[in-house]
C-alpha cells in the first residue's frame, strides 16, 4: 500500500510539473507571436 501510495505521489507531481511546464512553453510561444507581429508591424510602418 504505502508504494502505491508513494507511485500516486509521484503520478501526481509529474503530473504538475508537466502541467508547469506547459504553461510556460505556451507563455513563450505567446512572447515569440507578440514580437514576430511586432518585428513585422514595424517593417511595414518603416
Amino acid at each position: 500500500a504505502a508504494i502505491a501510495r508513494d507511485a500516486d505521489a509521484l503520478r501526481t507531481e509529474a503530473q504538475q510539473r508537466a502541467d508547469a511546464w506547459r504553461q510556460a512553453a505556451d507563455a513563450r510561444f505567446d512572447r515569440v507571436v507578440e514580437y514576430v507581429v511586432r518585428l513585422v508591424t514595424l517593417a511595414e510602418e518603416g
